[in-house]
């Protein structure tokens, strides 16, 4: 089975190295992070703000929600390879198995139950939909001028 981060580098094509760079920031921590401050400074960016126009540019959610994204196909990975439970594999994290239920509703609007019969790849297509949802709201360069400008 390929790794996940093989299997997010080629879903994601289209991002660029930067983008590529939070992507496998999220990985190595498992989607989780202190602070957006700390992870736009480990990544070389300026400021979180600079991190999260990176992020509206290569067509990713926010950093929160695309932790969530993460740590949601780790859990299932983690359940597809070894059978390992979600509130397992979040305490090995340290963490309180309930918001981690809750973030799998959010993210996906699925219980986590009937995320499993759909599996990781399932949740990959949901995320590349996110994505797709996300570059069509976000007007191009053109256009942000003359929406500046009242000009529609």
């Amino acid at each position: 089975m390929h790794s996940l981060s093989t299997l997010l580098h080629v879903a994601l094509y289209w991002l660029s190295p930067r983008g590529h760079e939070v992507i496998a920031y999220l990985l190595r921590h498992r989607g989780y992070f202190d602070s957006a401050p700390s992870v736009a400074l480990a990544l070389g960016f300026d400021d979180r703000h600079q991190l999260a126009r990176r992020l509206k540019h290569e067509s990713l959610p926010c950093l929160e929600e695309l932790a969530a994204w993460v740590r949601t196909l780790l859990w299932l990975r983690d359940w597809e390879e070894s059978r390992v439970a979600l509130s397992r594999s979040v305490l090995t994290d340290a963490r309180d198995p309930a918001p981690c239920y809750r973030t799998v509703e959010r993210i996906t609007g699925l219980s986590w139950g009937e995320l499993r019969s759909y599996g990781s790849e399932f949740v990959l297509l949901a995320l590349i939909d996110r994505c797709r949802e996300l570059k069509q709201t976000t007007p191009s360069a053109g256009s942000r001028g003359l929406i500046r400008q009242g000009v529609s």
